[in-house]
């Protein structure tokens, strides 16, 4: 299951991280963020070792969503564009 992360530990989890990080914004209320929940632990079993995900609270850590212009829940970002994992994400969402 994703680690949840504060505005505290952010920069050392995600910013300085030396392997590819994947951050979700959601909110607990939020009904998609709850579908994506589960493809995004069995994302972080497929690929452990190699992408770490963490979940940002917006709810709580609202200065982190609003630098990072996170506008609705869910929002992902990566701190390392990896392309293959982005499409395989997207193809799990897509048959949701």
């Amino acid at each position: 299951m994703a680690t949840r992360i504060y505005v505290d530990n952010f920069k050392e989890k995600v910013l300085e991280s030396q392997i590819p990080v994947l951050v979700d914004f959601y909110s607990d209320s939020c009904v998609a963020c709850k579908k994506l929940a589960p493809l995004l632990c069995e994302l972080e079993d497929d690929y452990e070792g190699k992408i770490n995900v963490f979940k940002v609270n917006t709810n709580y850590d609202v200065s982190l969503a609003k630098e990072y212009n996170v506008l609705s829940n869910p929002t992902l970002i990566f701190s390392r564009m990896v392309r293959m994992l982005i499409s395989k994400l997207v193809q799990r969402i897509m048959t949701i």
